[in-house]
């Protein structure tokens, strides 16, 4: 892509920065950018798949996923062109992630925000993940995390990103707006999310823009 900072200056600016918030948060930060390299991260009863269906099922997500539509999910994000940043604890646990992808691979986001969006489709990423184990929140993991995928994304050349939260998730709302994300106003998505009783739960989502 134009713009940002090319190549492998994009590359070596990335680990730089990756590197300066891995000793700031205590935890090894790894960017996965191979099927491979995911495995690695991925398997295991601490690692990214599982560690992720544990997460959400817990309150107030409460929801529903198995380790191998996870994998599949993180293989798509690897294909699409996106970016996984995996932080783990020196006993290899996964502690904390974060996600993109272009925007251009959401269609069903694109037809919303498109008419909101100040950046060509092509210089919009999505904020696909952003998580944290529970025993290690409250302590800015998830500020620090967020500010990788952002300054990776610019340095990649993007020069916006869109990200969807639930409309009645008050504290990550806060920390989103906190990292600079500006609310779509009046952008309402009705979604079905799958609960781990088998039940589908109604659940309202905005949308937010950051200036990359």
């Amino acid at each position: 892509m134009d713009g940002g900072v090319q190549g492998l200056g994009a590359e070596a600016h990335i680990q730089e920065e990756a590197s300066r918030i891995s000793r700031q948060i205590g935890l090894h930060i790894d960017w996965i950018r191979t099927s491979d390299e995911l495995s690695n991260v991925g398997g295991g009863q601490r690692g990214l798949y599982k560690t992720y269906c544990a997460i959400f099922a817990e309150k107030p997500y409460e929801e529903k996923f198995l380790p191998p539509e996870v994998a599949d999910y993180f293989q798509s994000i690897l294909r699409s062109g996106g970016l996984i940043f995996v932080a783990r604890d020196d006993a290899g646990a996964v502690a904390a992630f974060v996600a993109s992808r272009p925007l251009s691979d959401k269609p069903d986001i694109v037809h919303l925000v498109q008419p909101y969006l100040k950046t060509p489709l092509g210089k919009t990423s999505y904020f696909a993940e952003d998580a944290v184990v529970p025993a290690l929140r409250r302590r800015g993991i998830s500020a620090q995390l967020k500010k990788l995928l952002l300054l990776a994304n610019r340095a990649m050349g993007y020069e916006s990103m869109v990200l969807r939260t639930s409309r009645d998730s008050t504290a990550q709302r806060n920390a989103v707006e906190k990292a600079g994300g500006s609310l779509i106003e009046g952008l309402i998505q009705d979604v079905d999310s799958l609960r781990l009783d088998g039940s589908l739960h109604p659940d309202a989502r905005v949308f937010y823009t950051f200036d990359l």
